[in-house]
């Protein structure tokens, strides 16, 4: 790899950076400083430097693995969130393996394989909705996503539905806490 130039911004105060300015109008801090240093410009968030990417050109510098190295570069709290082997997280060789692994289910032909069994599961819901008459759809949403998912990434029958696994990932994502 070659050496770069780090990106042009400001860090603003130790620690807390420009932390304070960005909520208060997140388009507009982000946009200004677009403005100010074009497409790549960094600044300091709770104790971080972040680099911003605005548009395609300065991502596209992003995903050249000659400009950046992957691995230690990302915020503490997402690396310890996602595994040491996320793609995001890899350099070299691992990355290019995995991010293709990763591209070929979303080439035509793979989201093309995926119909039919998507379909199953709309056409299941909408012939009982169909039976039924009139009624109110969104509580059976949760269960058609829940579905899909349950099929294209456990490969599931798509002609059931696995209420029990649904509802207890309805508990998980609503959380224990009380404000909920």
């Amino acid at each position: 790899m070659r050496p770069a130039l780090p990106p042009p911004g400001s860090l603003g105060l130790p620690f807390l950076g420009e932390t304070m300015k960005l909520p208060a109008d997140p388009y507009v801090f982000t946009m200004s400083r677009t403005r100010q240093h074009r497409g790549v410009w960094k600044t300091r968030i709770l104790g971080d430097t972040v680099v911003f990417f605005a548009g395609p050109d300065a991502f596209s510098s992003f995903a050249d693995p000659d400009n950046f190295a992957r691995r230690g570069a990302s915020p503490k709290a997402l690396e310890k969130m996602l595994h040491p082997d996320a793609v995001i997280l890899l350099d070299d060789e691992r990355h290019e393996v995995r991010k293709h692994a990763l591209l070929s289910a979303f080439t035509d032909e793979a989201l093309e394989s995926y119909l039919p069994g998507v379909f199953t599961v709309f056409r299941r819901f909408a012939d009982g909705w169909s039976v039924r008459g009139e009624q109110e759809l969104g509580r059976d949403l949760p269960q058609v996503g829940f579905d899909v998912a349950d099929h294209l990434f456990a490969a599931t029958d798509p002609n059931t539905s696995d209420r029990q696994h649904a509802a207890d990932l309805a508990v998980f994502v609503k959380g224990p806490w009380p404000h909920r």
